[in-house]
């Protein structure tokens, strides 16, 4: 989960931010509208179970925001599986050392010839400590909401 300055709930996808426009009576489906709507953006998604795209209108009136995140954001996959998300590309934990005091973060993107190199190396609070910041693709294309990450496409 994300959230702005203001401190309201913000989703991340395809590098554009959104927030809940609408959401059912149930809560099972929910309406997500670019933060640019107010500027005349029309991109939309919509979200079944705070996991699925069931409907999804990702054509922007304008730029993608530059934004920071700062500091590693732990997240979980679907499946309950702990990543961090660092600068928009995502990790998983490869090795945690004897004492536990640092973990070795691998790109989900690794594994066979030619993977990708990039790694992170975290403190035991997540603090980071070194990276090698060499990726060799583009970030996944995701959404976050309830701190689930879900990879699309």
């Amino acid at each position: 989960m994300l959230q702005n300055k203001a401190g309201n709930q913000l989703s991340l996808y395809q590098g554009y931010t959104f927030y809940c426009l609408h959401t059912n009576k149930s809560g099972t489906k929910k309406v997500w509208a670019c933060t640019n709507k107010s500027q005349g953006c029309r991109a939309r998604f919509h979200l079944l179970q705070d996991s699925y795209i069931i409907k999804c209108q990702s054509q922007h009136s304008h730029k993608a925001p530059k934004f920071v995140i700062r500091d590693v954001q732990i997240i979980r996959t679907h499946l309950g599986k702990e990543q961090v998300l660092y600068d928009g590309y995502t990790y998983y934990c490869n090795v945690t050392s004897a004492n536990g005091w640092k973990k070795y973060w691998r790109c989900t993107r690794g594994g066979g010839s030619g993977c990708c190199a990039a790694r992170l190396h975290l403190s035991q609070d997540y603090k980071v400590m070194k990276i090698i910041n060499e990726h060799r693709h583009p970030p996944p294309r995701f959404i976050i909401r309830n701190g689930v990450y879900t990879k699309i496409g």
